[in-house]
């Protein structure tokens, strides 16, 4: 099960990029700049605390109990990030606007499905059942990373991405 998870942590990283350009609510009156400054903020809190869960989980990979704890964990700061990210509204400049709910319809849903595997993983009875519900939650996670990789590429940030590399550990891109 080792390998599945370690790939399970790399796809979770990945994922925050996206979702935290992606809302839907209306914030017209902030500058680019603020907004930029406060989503950066959310976006390296949520990097941090997903490395704590990212090492959690591979130290807890053999302790049932403890793995289920943590993939409950981070189902939960997937919802957290989903109501920072509706406070935090739409970029002033309209990049990376999500009208249609997609990237927030696919993040509920990962956090949906991880909050279901941490409950299988709980409640399987040998290993089996504990690497069926890893093998959901890989898949669920594979689906959501692509689905979000192809919504950044058909929705560009060009200038959002410029302003987030001058805070350290926000920007996507390398420095």
């Amino acid at each position: 099960m080792g390998s599945a998870r370690n790939a399970a942590v790399a796809m979770l990283s990945a994922f925050i990029v996206v979702l935290s350009g992606c809302n839907s609510s209306d914030s017209k009156t902030a500058s680019l700049d603020d907004y930029v400054k406060r989503e950066c903020a959310l976006t390296v809190d949520f990097k941090d605390r997903m490395a704590h869960l990212t090492h959690d989980f591979a130290t807890n990979a053999k302790n049932q109990e403890a793995l289920a704890d943590t993939v409950q964990s981070i189902a939960d700061l997937y919802d957290e990030l989903l109501v920072k990210t509706k406070e935090l509204g739409d970029s002033p400049n309209g990049e990376g606007n999500d009208d249609s709910g997609e990237i927030e319809q696919t993040a509920r849903s990962l956090a949906d499905t991880l909050g279901k595997v941490a409950t299988d993983i709980r409640g399987a009875k040998n290993d089996a059942e504990a690497q069926a519900a890893m093998n959901r939650m890989n898949d669920a996670i594979v689906k959501s990373t692509t689905t979000a990789e192809k919504w950044q590429k058909s929705h560009p940030t060009p200038e959002l991405d410029r302003l987030k590399k001058a805070y350290p550990g926000c920007s996507d891109e390398p420095g």
